[in-house]
């Protein structure tokens, strides 16, 4: 598991979080979390962590794909994983018990070479 903190550059705070979490043995498929404080969120910050994270996963550390799930519910996340180029591969029907009922959860991958063709 790799966590790193979201930090403002124009003052030391941190607003939020990005953990990749490894699906296999040898690290080459990796899961994503990100969660933005809701005081900074629709401002382009998750924009702007995904795509760093995506630099990141397929640039440094070699990764062969990531895939990330969202919460059918929230179209702005989804919004956002489609922005920056991730694919959205399957909805699984009320597949997550959250906030004592159970959601839809909307599953997003992006492949190297998806990543690479984007530029």
């Amino acid at each position: 598991m790799l966590s790193l903190g979201l930090e403002l550059v124009d003052k030391p705070k941190v607003i939020g979080f990005l953990t990749f979490y490894f699906l296999e043995q040898d690290h080459k498929q990796a899961g994503l979390t990100l969660m933005i404080n809701t005081a900074y969120r629709r401002q382009g910050f998750g924009t702007e962590a995904v795509l760093a994270a995506m630099a990141l996963a397929f640039e440094g550390l070699g990764l062969h794909r990531v895939a990330v799930s969202c919460d059918n519910r929230n179209i702005e996340a989804c919004r956002t994983l489609e922005r920056v180029g991730m694919r959205r591969e399957g909805e699984f029907v009320k597949s997550l018990f959250q906030k004592e009922e159970w959601v839809n959860q909307i599953w997003y991958a992006m492949l190297r070479e998806e990543h690479e063709a984007a530029g």
